[in-house]
């Protein structure tokens, strides 16, 4: 396995900006707002904007407009309610044209996930008892895509290895997918036979992550599949990436071994 070195560590780690706790988030915001409320006084006082008309509500009608809210009430009244109106309408008008469009949501996602596989690439191994529940196969291949990882699956008489590499947010998604959504003890109405009534036994199914870590490149250019019938055909699949190490994990991983998910609820 590559692994960064202590250097490249230590960068990483000091160039990882610290999320901020909700209340940070909440001062910065107040500082932002009062800044830019004292530039916009600035220009008033400076004859080099216009002075904002008051923003009248119903519960500051009377202390704003006390003279001719006692004059015509009723006029004053339907007034204030039709610049609530106009307000509301203007705010809803720029937050349309701010909503990105379903291609640019689309975009902006798939953006966001390569770029955190570009600043750090992890890869984790996982280890199923079975996969051949066609529902539970096309949720492991369709998330990978969704998600732009790269990587295989290797379907094996005894157990199916997954493979995949992708950025932390990704992979923690993916973790989340294989480790606690998918009901590897599942079985289809289609797998039922439908003169017997027999059905395959998964009881015992599960899957477990047998390695975690980061390299510094791509071992795959895409998620795909595969059956491989022995051990040699999947070491096979596997010597034309160089990975053969993650067949020979996988295939030595015992249950009690599996390492925690680290997966955030």
């Amino acid at each position: 396995l590559h692994l960064p070195t202590a250097a490249a560590q230590a960068q990483s780690v000091a160039d990882t900006p610290l999320p901020m706790i909700k209340a940070e988030r909440k001062k910065l915001r107040r500082r932002r707002r009062a800044d830019a409320l004292a530039e916009e006084r600035t220009l008033v006082l400076l004859g080099l904007a216009p002075t904002p008309k008051p923003k009248v509500k119903l519960s500051n009608l009377h202390r704003v407009l006390a003279q001719e809210a006692i004059q015509d009430p009723t006029a004053i009244d339907r007034q204030v309610r039709n610049e609530m109106i106009a307000r509301q309408s203007a705010h809803e008008a720029r937050n349309q044209e701010r909503k990105l469009t379903k291609e640019q949501r689309k975009a902006k996602k798939l953006a966001k996930l390569q770029a955190g596989a570009e600043k750090e690439l992890v890869v984790c191994v996982f280890r199923a008892t079975d996969l051949n529940n066609p529902k539970n196969e096309f949720k492991v291949r369709q998330n990978a895509k969704q998600l732009c990882l790269t990587g295989c699956y290797l379907a094996h008489p005894e157990y199916t290895i997954v493979i995949a590499e992708g950025g932390p947010t990704a992979m923690r998604k993916y973790k989340k997918v294989l480790l606690r959504r998918i009901d590897w003890k599942a079985v289809e109405p289609t797998e039922v036979d439908p003169d017997t009534g027999d059905a395959p036994d998964r009881s015992q199914n599960r899957c477990d992550l047998v390695w975690e870590g980061t390299v510094l490149k791509r071992a795959f250019k895409e998620f795909r599949g595969f059956r491989c019938p022995s051990d040699a055909v999947a070491k096979t699949r596997l010597s034309q990436q160089g990975v053969v190490h993650y067949w020979t994990a996988a295939r030595t991983f015992k249950p009690s071994e599996a390492i925690p998910a680290g997966i955030d609820d």
